[in-house]
């Protein structure tokens, strides 16, 4: 029997009942749509995650992508602007040859103080120990030379001697594109009436014990410190040509002729400073500071002489000085015995040599002109314009009367460049009120104002020159060394980079070939005589 449950008797209970249920239902129906709702925002919030999260990963590709076109992008930049990382650390390497070059060199200048000692000795030649190194190679083409007494007959029975044997040594000799090997061959002579024993001294070398050459020395210094090619570079070259030559022995030669040629620049400065006028500067070079894998600044000085734009016939010369700084005793060292004029930029420190009294400051219109010029080519303006035209008038004057005598010069620059420099310095006077003290152009008008005694110098004395480019001329060499050999290994270095650049120097001022030069220099140098050295500089010796 089916049961039911059991209604209420009463109506109202019934409909209250109901109305309860229904409520309920309208509960739950919310309450279902509410979580309908919040289920399709969920399913929404997940698709625009979904969305978002494929932006991102798409972003996070682009951002991939152009991380690595910029960085390809920024080393091609550096390739051209620094050279490709292979390249930088072949430079590195180059530099750090550079500096056990220095140490090469370094040991060479002392095995020749060591070896001047020794043949100062009265020891036999059989006592010394032979240097050991390998053969010269036998591909190399050979030229023998005898070297003969001075007579074939004894010298104490007039009897003709008898040949025993000989003597042979190598020499290894530079010919322009080749090498060749020269045998020095020393005969043997014994007189058999009395007995007596001859041969012909040995030729001396200039760097004793050693296969090195005149003309190969010759040409390794000239292509070091002329050519700017450092002594590893010129290894690789010589091997190309069939002969290996370390270089800790190049070094050893280079250090062994700076030693040689060590009293001839004493002779070379002597005349430098001779003279009446002098022009004088000086440019930066980069030094090794030692134990510290940095550089630091050093300076080269030179003092030029050359009358032959004023009519002298005395030999041009330079004469080159190192310094580890540029502070002001340096020049004041230089110049201490010196009496007479010097053309030198606006420098300061060479304000104390002045203020002795021994030397005439006489200043440079290049500098000068070289303010003005700056300006101009950056922003042309009537001033600058009517300042480089006054100027360039002056040269045109003093390209006239070049090679001529003093007093000529002297007459013509009263008469035609005076008149105008005068009207130029009133202009620049006048100019000086309008511009405002803090532009350029009235700091270049200031420069020439500042220093107008000594640049008007030139009028009242024929020997002074219109600008010191002379000195600026001998400085051009180091210039192009600097862009070869980037720095130099130590303040030795610059000592043996001032010696060579005075000699070769003043060599091409005599317009002489200065391989040529230096080999002669260095057949003769080891046997003459201290007090006749300067027999040696360059315009004493005829090639």
């Amino acid at each position: 029997m089916q049961t039911h449950p059991q209604l209420p008797d009463n109506i109202d209970e019934l409909k209250a009942l109901l109305t309860a249920q229904f409520a309920i239902v309208q509960t739950l129906t919310s309450e279902r749509d509410e979580i309908k709702s919040e289920r399709d925002s969920w399913k929404s919030e997940s698709e625009t995650l979904k969305s978002e999260a494929q932006l991102l990963k798409q972003s996070q590709c682009n951002n991939l992508e152009e991380i690595k076109r910029l960085t390809l992008l920024i080393a091609k930049l550096q390739r051209q602007l620094f050279g490709q990382k292979s390249e930088r650390l072949s430079a590195q390497i180059d530099q750090l040859k550079l500096e056990l070059e220095e140490l090469h060199i370094n040991e060479g200048e002392v095995q020749s103080k060591i070896e001047t000692l020794r043949s100062k000795r009265t020891v036999a030649s059989h006592e010394r120990s032979a240097p050991s190194r390998n053969p010269l190679p036998e591909h190399l083409p050979r030229e023998r030379q005898e070297i003969l007494p001075e007579s074939e007959n004894c010298a104490d029975c007039g009897t003709k001697l008898f040949r025993l044997g000989e003597d042979m040594s190598e020499t290894l000799v530079w010919v322009p594109g080749y090498f060749k090997v020269v045998q020095n061959v020393r005969p043997k002579f014994t007189c058999r009436c009395c007995q007596t024993f001859t041969q012909a001294p040995a030729p001396h070398r200039p760097i004793d014990r050693s296969y090195a050459s005149p003309e190969l020395l010759a040409h390794i210094m000239v292509s070091k410190y002329l050519d700017h090619l450092p002594l590893y570079r010129q290894c690789e070259m010589f091997a190309r040509q069939g002969m290996d030559i370390s270089d800790s022995t190049m070094g050893d030669w280079v250090g062994g002729v700076h030693d040689l040629l060590e009293p001839l620049m004493a002779e070379l400065k002597k005349h430098v400073f001779a003279a009446t006028k002098l022009h004088a500067d000086d440019t930066p070079i980069r030094v090794l500071a030692p134990g510290t894998g940095k550089t630091r600044t050093a300076r080269l000085w030179v003092y030029a002489r050359d009358d032959r734009p004023s009519g002298g016939t005395s030999p041009p010369a330079v004469w080159f000085r190192y310094s580890p700084d540029r502070k002001s005793i340096h020049p004041q060292t230089h110049l201490q015995h010196y009496e007479g004029i010097l053309q030198a930029d606006a420098y300061a420190g060479f304000n104390a040599v002045y203020e002795s009294g021994r030397i005439t400051e006489a200043g440079c219109w290049a500098h000068a002109r070289r303010k003005f010029y700056d300006l101009h080519v950056l922003n042309a303006t009537p001033t600058t314009e009517h300042v480089l035209k006054v100027i360039t008038q002056l040269y045109d004057i003093e390209r006239a009367i070049r090679g001529q005598e003093p007093e000529l010069r002297q007459t013509a620059r009263q008469k035609q460049s005076k008149p105008l420099i005068d009207k130029l310095h009133a202009w620049m006077l006048e100019q000086l009120q309008r511009l405002s003290k803090k532009s350029t152009t009235a700091e270049a008008i200031g420069y020439a104002l500042n220093h107008w005694t000594a640049l008007t110098r030139f009028l009242d004395d024929g020997r002074i020159e219109v600008d010191n480019n002379t000195a600026e001329r001998a400085l051009r060499s180091v210039a192009v060394g600097r862009k070869n050999y980037l720095f130099l290994g130590s303040d030795n270095g610059g000592d043996r980079a001032a010696t060579l650049y005075s000699l070769l120097g003043t060599a091409k001022l005599n317009d002489i070939n200065p391989e040529k030069y230096l080999t002669h220099v260095l057949s003769v140098i080891a046997d003459h005589k201290v007090n006749k050295v300067g027999e040696l500089l360059p315009w004493n010796v005829k090639l």
